[in-house]
């Protein structure tokens, strides 16, 4: 039998490049002929021309040879390496002995899980890192079949598969100012969606999916004279806003913004030209490329240097972030909120969110009507030890199950607490801001350190987790901070936003959702205050009904994206 012969080319919609074969060699084997893998190749000299028209020398394709009955012997996935040099490395497939017909498809780069799929939508996705050739190689999604019909005998010479860049290229070039240095920066796309499906026979691309993530473009040497660089992304409409960043060598940031929604479409290359200056950066329209379909999109606008928001800074009514240095009478009055912590939870960092703020108005002021705000029932979301407590950020997540739990949605609506928080006085729009809600142990913790400087740690608060309760009694530590030089330094933030003391000295008791497991009966943690100016770390009985009932204070707290 007969060897196949396939010649490979890397094409765009716009540009076929023709390529060299090697004649056919006729090797007897038996009565097989097998089937020989030919390829041009080609290299780059930057970065925005890798893989333009051919496979790169090492790259590796499957190869998928198949006849009526199905996958031929040596036809399932077959890996194929480029050599370089016009060929391929791999273990030679062959026509089968009975003369029936073969189909050929292949795509780029190898996945040994895509053994027996060539009909499956399976997925791929790009590297978070393309600012090396073997990161940008293995995000370039190609996918081979013959010009015409798909159907071949051992009397074919050549198989000359076409092979189609099946996602989205993205060119960044750079212009720079005097006394702007590019030398050791980094350069990333934000808020892409890193996977998709490719069904190979069909060369069918599925839709983008994944968690939003940066792609690093680029990563210039200290000795670096040229400033451009090209990712692959998943073909997906990107909203308006943040999209490109440098981050610079002295730890400078910029983020330059699209305009308006962007839809990168497969096949194409979308090419943009950076200008950075001493005022700033700026993004604009450039060149077509022409291996690849090549279009462009608006990016428009002067970017802005990106403000690195920290504990202190205030969180607005639609969401944007304020400095403290930057509060003034015409801004005050948006002012929601006072960011605690720019340290999230794996969840909430899952879903995007990069800090929490306390709302400048708590729940329950003293003198004022309390709240209910727990049942003595568990939900099931306990810790067991008070360091666990002291790390528990997940708030938000708690908040949610405990309003999706039965229990609480057996209650009277007075006594939902945890809903009640959606209804907190203070107004905000931002998409995204999460909803108000009762902050963790973690998160109260936070407040008061962060904010505060209250010094509390879970080393000097636990004293027998079994045995005591309070766990920690600031009467019984010399060194303990002063409550009052506590509360002064987090109303500093609520004064400056207009607003009156959050938190005065007194019999007060502060709330959260995390639950002592480790306690007998159904308790939780919660920060009490006495007259006399000292302060507990408890798990207390929280319960509601028309006797015992637990009532406190709670400071709501509002997670945000940046």
């Amino acid at each position: 039998m007969k060897r196949i012969s396939i010649a490979s080319i890397v094409i765009a919609a716009l540009t076929m490049m023709g390529c060299s074969s090697n004649d056919v060699e006729e090797q007897a084997t038996g009565q097989l002929t097998p089937i020989r893998l030919t390829s041009n190749v080609s290299t780059r000299s930057a970065n925005t021309q890798l893989q333009q028209t051919q496979l790169v020398t090492g790259v590796e394709a499957g190869v998928f040879v198949k006849n009526a009955s199905g996958y031929i012997t040596g036809g399932n996935n077959s890996k194929q390496t480029a050599d370089g040099a016009g060929g391929f490395n791999g273990n030679d497939i062959y026509f089968p002995a009975d003369g029936s017909a073969v189909s050929v498809y292949a795509y780029a780069p190898y996945n040994i899980a895509w053994d027996d799929q060539s009909t499956a939508a399976v997925d791929f996705t790009v590297a978070a890192d393309q600012s090396t050739d073997a990161g940008y190689l293995a995000s370039d999604l190609l996918c081979g079949a013959p010009d015409g019909t798909n159907s071949f005998t051992k009397e074919t010479e050549t198989v000359a598969l076409r092979f189609a860049h099946k996602l989205t290229k993205v060119n960044v070039k750079f212009s720079v100012g005097e006394g702007v240095d590019l030398k050791g920066a980094t350069v990333s796309l934000l808020n892409i969606l890193p996977t998709t499906t490719l069904q190979v026979e069909s060369g069918t691309l599925g839709a983008a999916k994944g968690t939003a993530t940066a792609i690093k473009v680029a990563t210039f040497a200290d000795d670096a004279t040229a400033f451009v660089g090209s990712a692959v992304v998943v073909p997906q409409t990107i909203a308006a806003g943040n999209f490109l960043q440098v981050k610079m060598a002295d730890g400078r940031q910029y983020v330059a913004p699209l305009s308006a929604d962007v839809t990168f479409e497969s096949g194409k290359v979308y090419t943009y030209q950076v200008t950075i200056g001493q005022r700033g950066i700026a993004i604009v329209l450039s060149s077509i490329i022409t291996d690849w379909d090549s279009s462009t999109e608006g990016l428009s606008g002067d970017a802005i240097e990106l403000v690195t928001y920290e504990v202190g800074d205030y969180v607005l009514k639609d969401g944007s972030l304020l400095k403290n240095s930057k509060v003034n009478d015409s801004n005050k009055d948006n002012i929601i909120a006072v960011i605690f912590s720019t340290t999230v939870s794996e969840t909430d960092a899952a879903a995007g969110y990069s800090g929490y703020a306390m709302g400048v108005k708590r729940i329950g002021a003293s003198g004022g009507a309390k709240k209910q705000w727990y049942v003595n029932t568990s939900y099931g979301l306990g810790v067991g030890s008070i360091a666990d407590a002291m790390a528990d950020l997940d708030g938000l997540t708690k908040a949610q199950a405990i309003r999706a739990n039965s229990i609480y949605t057996a209650l009277s609506d007075n006594s939902k607490h945890v809903a009640n928080l959606s209804d907190y006085l203070v107004e905000k729009t931002g998409a995204n801001l999460s909803e108000w809600y009762t902050p963790s142990y973690g998160q109260l913790v936070k407040m008061l350190n962060n904010l505060g400087n209250a010094g509390i740690t879970a080393e000097t608060v636990t004293r027998g987790w079994s045995a005591y309760n309070p766990f920690y009694e600031s009467a019984n530590d010399a060194n303990a901070t002063n409550i009052a030089n506590v509360f002064a330094a987090i109303n500093a933030y609520t004064q400056k936003a207009g607003r009156g003391d959050i938190i005065t000295v007194g019999n007060i008791d502060l709330g959260t959702l995390t639950e002592n497991s480790g306690a007998s009966g159904e308790k939780v943690f919660q920060f009490e205050v006495k007259s006399a100016g000292n302060w507990n770390l408890t798990a207390a009985q929280a319960k509601v009904g028309s006797s015992g009932v637990k009532e406190v204070c709670v400071i709501p707290v509002v997670a945000y994206k940046q």
